[in-house]
């Protein structure tokens, strides 16, 4: 598996940074090279779906065409389980005023009373409701968007936790690699 999240020392969302320290483009690029040096033997390779840009590097052109002809799978989880992924992995109460410097960037691009809502969810500690609204007006429907624009035939694993949706991406590529 290539985590390109780590390597670039970002998550790739507007609050991707938080919590975390960016790579430069030199930095991710010799964790890239070492990663797949050591993968070069391997009959696949996962990744998440990352746009070209991930915080302040660039993804090659190699990535990027092998990524968008791979066979594409999508998990679902239960909101519920993804919520509280999400906040364990935010630590919203350590990195409270970048999540809402973060949010400052995108809440223009979200229903006004939705994004006061948001707002008065970062402010409050309410970090579950302010992520559960952030994923159903803001990030799933960019994320149906952006999975319209690959045009390929995409598997979706259907799971109730993570353990779970390892075992069905285990249980895929078993069935691929008989």
């Amino acid at each position: 598996m290539l985590d390109l999240e780590g390597m670039a020392g970002h998550r790739g969302s507007v609050f991707g940074h938080v919590g975390m320290k960016a790579h430069n483009q030199k930095t991710f690029d010799s964790l890239l090279v070492a990663d797949l040096l050591q993968l070069q033997q391997s009959p696949y390779v996962l990744l998440e779906g990352e746009s070209k840009r991930i915080g302040k590097v660039v993804l090659p052109e190699v990535i990027m065409n092998k990524r968008e002809r791979a066979a594409q799978l999508i998990v679902q989880l239960p909101i519920e389980e993804r919520i509280q992924h999400i906040v364990a992995d935010y630590q919203p109460r350590e990195n409270k005023q970048g999540l809402i410097q973060g949010f400052k960037h995108i809440k223009g691009r979200i229903h006004t009373p939705i994004a006061k809502e948001i707002m008065t969810s970062l402010e409050s500690d309410q970090y579950e409701q302010a992520v559960r609204l952030l994923l159903e007006h803001y990030y799933d429907p960019r994320y149906e968007h952006a999975m319209q624009q690959y045009g390929q035939v995409s598997t979706v694993i259907h799971a109730n936790s993570i353990a779970d949706a390892v075992q069905g991406v285990k249980d895929y590529i078993a069935g691929q690699f008989k």
